[in-house]
């Protein structure tokens, strides 16, 4: 192997080798070839391992995990693959940055997905419009309430791209009816002074099967004040469904109607929860979890 592939090399007129650490040994007995034949050497390169946490990268693996039924196809997004990176909304700028931070060393090197994410961001968050997205539902209930209408930009730092409307109806018994994430609703306690962006303050009754609260005010200020934790939420009605595929599972619930005029293939963010790539607008829109 090692005669073939030192005569291939200089056939071929190669001036750079880079190839695994692990092929040292091969490149000293390379280099007794081209001695031996007075041949001009090239530059060897070795590299250490990348090693890549939390997402399947083997080749082999992931056939046999797709043969199985194990994942959907290369773009499945359990999968560390550029297809599956691509599908997620990974702009390869930003692959191709963080590559050019690790470089070409002989140790081995445990790749940051963090530093990937940051210039992902950097990148996709000047395009990518505001919405409210909750996952898993969950009803809060709110006495003594009244209707409001307010407006939310479509991106904070673009005020041209117009706002959104953001609509809550109290019933005639100043009733009112949200929808909030099951992570919100899991740290609801009696008591709290909450937040609903966008609209008004409530102080929670009781925490059942559904959430009981107060209406308290109007005020932001008061909420800053109180340093009440913010929640996004829903009306009960007029939302289109969603999924989210993320590379631990799937999300599914409800945002804003005013997603549907997003085009397939734009990233958007939902707010307190991430970026994600629009990959499919049937009855139900599929969303791929980028990152936060």
């Amino acid at each position: 192997m090692n005669f073939s592939v030192t005569v291939d090399d200089h056939l071929l007129g190669l001036t750079h080798v880079l190839r695994g650490k692990d092929h040292i040994v091969n490149t000293r007995k390379q280099e007794f070839i081209y001695n031996a034949f007075g041949w001009e050497m090239p530059e060897f390169i070795h590299y250490g391992k990348l090693k890549i946490g939390g997402l399947a990268l083997s080749t082999s693996k992931i056939s046999e995990g797709i043969r199985a039924g194990l994942y959907s196809g290369w773009e499945d997004a359990k999968l560390g693959t550029l297809r599956a990176l691509r599908k997620r909304g990974l702009q390869p700028e930003a692959i191709v940055k963080t590559m050019l931070d690790v470089g070409v060393k002989q140790s081995d090197i445990n790749f940051s997905w963090e530093n990937l994410y940051s210039y992902n961001r950097a990148i996709i968050e000047p395009d990518a419009n505001r919405y409210f997205f909750v996952a898993q539902p969950k009803i809060l209930e709110v006495e003594n309430a009244e209707s409001v209408e307010n407006y939310a930009p479509y991106h904070p730092d673009y005020p041209e791209r117009g706002k959104r409307r953001l609509v809550i109806n109290a019933d005639k018994a100043g009733k009112v009816r949200v929808l909030i994430s099951s992570r919100d609703f899991s740290n609801l306690k009696q008591g709290n002074f909450i937040r609903l962006m966008g609209a008004f303050n409530i102080e929670i009754l009781e925490v059942g099967e559904k959430a009981r609260c107060i209406f308290r005010s109007f005020e932001l200020g008061e909420a800053r004040k109180r340093k009440a934790r913010l929640i996004h939420w829903l009306p009960e009605e007029g939302n289109i469904e969603v999924k989210v595929v993320k590379p631990e599972g799937i999300d599914t619930g409800f945002a804003e109607r005013l997603l549907e005029k997003e085009k397939t293939g734009s990233i958007v963010q939902f707010e307190r929860y991430g970026f994600c790539r629009i990959d499919d607008k049937n009855s139900i829109i599929t969303l791929y979890f980028t990152h936060e």
